[in-house]
């Protein structure tokens, strides 16, 4: 009989953080919990180190890096267990995290708790919206018979950077329910130098959610509004070389440590993609909507 309960853990190079971060897993869980770190391509040697330190932790290794998205699906794939948990390298629970989710999974589909750095700053649920649809992947429960539901897993197309957004409107529009538990608290780390990688990404993967959900899911703004926002404000944090959010909050979160030049390159580069990877996405979108679609007339005949 499998393990009521696995936790999965997505690292690539977590070095000592990984570490404190299992730990603190295990120790707010039975012993016969499930533990998988899924190892994407480090090269600090975090899957020795592991399976030194911590032999009770299962250790699945991807052998190159592919993105958080493919981690995370390798991870459910290992598990057989039907509640898993998805907790970040460098997200440190409380004692009673775990536990505090793990009971209200009993009513819900999906349950998330609240996300903070050391210094106190919110990183998520930070409106109404996603306090009622979990937008963070950071840490999050589900129940394998909920996964059943949805079209598909984690979008590997994406990677990293946005796979969480995909992931969560879709499980929203197919009616899987929510729980933010606000008691439940967990530590991240809040980082000041994010990367050029970051910065690519987090613009392509925007517009590659936006092609792909536009019309068939509910945001809590109009999308084809949103994303001019938001590409805007992408542009000016390049100009100012700083995430925008930032901007506001103290202390300055810079995206690279070469010119802004590069990351306005980066920004074209990012809108391109997606024109080149149009086709792909568009079928992404009708592979979408006619799942959306089948779902709703199996709904009418239920």
């Amino acid at each position: 009989m499998p393990p009521e309960l696995a936790v999965i853990v997505p690292n690539l190079n977590g070095g000592e953080q990984l570490l404190q971060t299992l730990e603190a897993i295990i120790a707010s869980l039975p012993t016969e919990a499930e533990i998988w770190m899924v190892d994407d391509g480090s090269s600090d040697g975090s899957p020795e180190r592991v399976r030194s330190r911590l032999p009770q932790v299962q250790v699945l290794e991807l052998g190159e890096w592919r993105g958080a998205a493919s981690a995370r699906n390798q991870g459910l794939r290992a598990s057989s267990s039907e509640t898993l948990f998805f907790v970040d390298a460098d997200v440190t629970c409380t004692p009673t995290t775990l536990p505090q989710l793990f009971e209200a999974l009993e009513g819900a589909d999906i349950v998330f708790p609240q996300i903070v750095s050391p210094e106190g700053y919110l990183f998520s649920p930070r409106t109404p919206f996603a306090r009622s649809c979990c937008l963070n992947s950071a840490l999050f429960g589900i129940r394998r018979s909920a996964l059943a539901r949805l079209d598909d897993f984690f979008d590997e197309t994406i990677q990293v950077y946005g796979e969480d957004n995909d992931f969560f409107l879709r499980a929203y529009r197919l009616g899987l329910r929510f729980c933010y538990v606000p008691t439940a608290r967990a530590l991240h780390p809040r980082r000041l130098l994010l990367g050029d990688k970051h910065y690519y990404l987090t613009v392509r993967n925007a517009v590659y959610v936006w092609l792909k959900l536009r019309g068939l899911v509910p945001y809590w703004m109009p999308m084809d509004l949103w994303l001019p926002a938001f590409l805007g404000a992408q542009l000016l944090g390049a100009l100012c070389n700083r995430s925008v959010g930032s901007l506001w909050q103290p202390p300055p979160i810079r995206y690279t440590r070469g010119s802004r030049l590069r990351l306005l390159r980066l920004f074209g580069q990012a809108l391109l993609w997606n024109v080149r990877h149009w086709p792909a996405t568009r079928s992404q979108h009708r592979k979408l909507e006619a799942f959306l679609r089948d779902e709703h007339s199996h709904f009418q005949l239920a």
